[in-house]
């Protein structure tokens, strides 16, 4: 019954996402997928051959979506033909498939936490008290007025493990809802991250209760942690201090033999480690082969891109302490109080594997600190380690009531920690803690930054032209292309690649048309036809007939093409305009036969090249 609503609850999270939260869960996933199914589209400069900072497995995962969408439109055009109910219905698969693909690992990442919250608490810890009788309980008035607030919250926990409480926490988490139900590597990289924890942790309880080793406990946390790698190559860090830690930690017990490991289960680690890599390693580089068309390492590619310059600043830079600051205040808001508390709970759980994952979480921070860009969405792959700890803290608030309750009335200490935690615990309290998290849960999935998508849906219930264009003008890729509109028609914008290997005053399109002083101007040289002293010009548009980006990166001058070639090609069908621009270009729009057709609200507050624009909508045109 608990799998059935947690499946429910994903499935109708996925449906409810209509934001965009950042470019990469169309760019680095779906568009990908969808070029690799349908053999068009385009691919943004970390897909460009001469960089390869990305591996494939990732959008290869949802090459399924496509592939089934396919099966539907046959199936659904033998059984309705080509009736405008259809075509509807087939539009509408390109947006609820993917992330309805997607809420299965968010169900897992739901289930896994909980079970790896189990397996820590089940060998160290007893069930939560029943409630108390009178010949039972010693409270005196002071302690009973403050628990007697709690109610039915009170008599219901009573009865819960930490697994449940677990459950609940990740499913009532605002940043779990935003974030799981969308197509990253990260969320994916966070659904294998917890699973194989929870095969190590079965692995070394196997060890430490006597019985015989286990193997393929082992073999799958390894395999498991292998494939995190796989969909996400800078899942490594994690994964190499993980094994570090637990190797020497397991040659550290066999030489000094004061524990249940030998030297003959340091082998077996090393043995099982070397046979998954060797599984492994292959598929990796075969599979990057094979769409890279030459061997190349994406992930010594990322670790040199990286090293070199620090090149994140060109997508902004914050504090060093950012993940220990900024990050968990917004990720977990009403929720941070009960981390905090269940940091100090989690020192007392005795579980190596657990206790390694921490250090290797917060040594994978720290690296992560190192780097000048950061994001919230970089702490996912460990947000359910974080939401465990939560989990502790309010396991510890309910054993400490129950607790004190049992103590004696003549001792005042049990008697404030009865009012303390009773507090906490207190109707209103509860029902702020979840108004916190269910009032950003919604906005920021519906409201915020909805531009995008809604433009996207609404040219993809046109029946377009094969000869039509659209072209946006507004920030760069905050808004999904061909993985979502699925119509032959050619698609533009202003490139937004940042200046590797140039000159570091050397501006992309996207900024120069922030940053130019007349956007008509600068539309007047793109689109308007003029004799040019560079014999080698690029179309604005990307075109489902000709394979993206053919000729057009090497090895001697990579990304060259997208910097020092002028651009140019005939006035679109239509231009989606940000409305940062709208008003200074209706002259030009009305002198060049634009009609506007539409609108839709995007954001009460946009980051842009320029700094942040407030009450952001696009605005669509229509040549006539």
């Amino acid at each position: 019954m608990i799998l059935i609503c947690v499946i429910a609850f994903r499935v109708l999270n996925s449906q409810i996402i209509s934001t965009t939260y950042n470019p990469d869960e169309y760019w680095q996933s779906l568009e990908v997928a969808y070029k690799i199914v349908n053999n068009y589209g385009y691919l943004t400069w970390e897909w460009e051959p001469c960089i390869s900072l990305r591996g494939i497995i990732h959008p290869l995962i949802f090459t399924v979506c496509y592939i089934a969408i396919k099966f539907l439109k046959l199936v659904g055009g033998a059984l309705c033909g080509k009736d405008s109910h259809h075509f509807y219905c087939i539009s509408n698969y390109y947006f609820c498939i993917p992330r309805l693909f997607q809420s299965i690992f968010a169900v897992l990442t739901d289930i896994g936490t909980s079970k790896v919250a189990y397996q820590l608490l089940s060998k160290y810890h007893t069930r939560l008290n029943k409630p108390h009788t009178e010949d039972e309980s010693n409270a005196d008035s002071f302690g009973e007025l403050a628990v007697s607030r709690l109610g039915m919250y009170q008599r219901s926990l009573d009865k819960y493990e930490l697994d449940l409480i677990t459950l609940l926490v990740s499913l009532l988490s605002w940043y779990n809802f935003f974030t799981l139900c969308r197509t990253y590597s990260q969320t994916i990289e966070g659904c294998i991250n917890i699973w194989a924890i929870y095969y190590m942790i079965k692995s070394d309880q196997s060890i430490s209760d006597g019985n015989y080793f286990n193997k393929k406990l082992l073999f799958t946390g390894v395999l498991l942690s292998s494939l995190s790698v796989l969909v996400r190559h800078s899942s490594a860090q994690f994964w190499i201090v993980f094994y570090l830690i637990l190797i020497s930690l397991q040659a550290s017990d066999a030489l000094h033999r004061s524990s249940k490991y030998s030297s003959s289960t340091v082998k077996e680690v090393l043995k099982v480690c070397a046979v998954v890599c060797c599984l492994t390693l292959p598929v990796m580089i075969y599979s990057d082969y094979w769409f890279y068309k030459k061997i190349t390492i994406p992930m010594l590619n990322f670790i040199k891109f990286n090293l070199i310059g620090d090149p994140g600043q060109f997508y902004g830079s914050n504090s060093r302490l950012y993940y220990f600051t900024e990050a968990p205040l917004v990720t977990l808001l009403s929720f941070l109080p009960l981390f905090l508390l269940g940091v100090r709970e989690s020192l007392e759980i005795e579980s190596k594997i657990f206790k390694i994952t921490q250090v290797s979480t917060l040594l994978t921070v720290l690296l992560l600190s190192t780097v000048s860009h950061k994001e919230y969405r970089f702490t996912i792959p460990y947000f359910p380690f974080v939401l465990i700890t939560t989990s502790l803290g309010i396991y510890k608030v309910i054993s400490e009531i129950q607790h004190s309750l049992k103590s004696s009335h003549k001792n005042l200490t049990p008697r404030l920690h009865t009012y303390f935690f009773g507090l906490l615990l207190n109707k209103k309290c509860i029902l702020a803690s979840l108004f916190v998290q269910i009032i950003p849960a919604i906005f920021f999935t519906t409201v915020l930054r909805r531009g995008g998508e809604s433009v996207i849906r609404f040219f993809s219930h046109l029946s377009l032209k094969e000869d039509d264009s659209i072209f946006f003008l507004s920030q760069c890729h905050m808004y999904p292309a061909y993985s979502y509109l699925n119509q032959d028609v050619k698609f533009g914008f202003l490139d937004c690649s940042p200046p590797i290997n140039q000159a570091s005053q050397l501006q992309n399109l996207n900024e120069i048309l922030w940053t130019h002083q007349n956007t008509s101007e600068l539309l007047e040289e793109v689109f308007v036809p003029r004799p040019s002293q560079n014999s080698v010009q690029i179309s604005p548009y990307i075109s489902p007939k000709i394979p993206a980006k053919e000729n057009t990166s090497n090895f001697e001058s990579c990304l060259n093409y997208r910097f020092e070639r002028e651009i140019s090609g005939d006035l679109p069908t239509f231009f989606v305009i940000h409305s940062h621009f709208n008003e200074n270009l209706q002259a030009w729009l009305r002198g060049h036969n634009y009609k506007l057709i539409n609108r839709f609200f995007d954001s009460f507050i946009t980051e842009t090249p320029i700094g942040y624009v407030y009450w952001s909508y696009f605005y669509i045109y229509e040549k006539t």
